[in-house]
């Protein structure tokens, strides 16, 4: 039988509108158990980082003022990086 599907929430802010709190955080809501559990953090805090779900991993990009990348191999439960973008792209999806 396949896993239900999970939701996660990548990164945000401590206190809205302020860029120094960052969070590196990473949240997975597991409806099976209708709850949230704490993923791996990641590398580098993030505030409005865009992200994709490709084969096992989960690839963050960019967010406020950073243009650094990263995949989470779903399988290892690890964070790797991956090349930066080319420039930083704010609130990009």
């Amino acid at each position: 039988m396949a896993k239900p599907a999970r939701m996660m929430v990548l990164g945000g802010q401590r206190e809205p509108g302020d860029m120094e709190s960052a969070l590196s955080s990473v949240e997975i809501y597991d409806p099976t158990q209708q709850q949230w559990l704490a993923g791996p953090p990641m590398q580098t805090p993030r505030t409005n980082p865009s992200a994709a779900v490709v084969g096992s991993g989960v690839y963050v990009i960019g967010g406020a003022d950073n243009e650094v990348g990263a995949v989470l191999d779903l399988q290892k439960g690890k964070w790797e990086a991956i090349p930066a973008l080319s420039g930083v792209y704010a609130q990009a999806m």
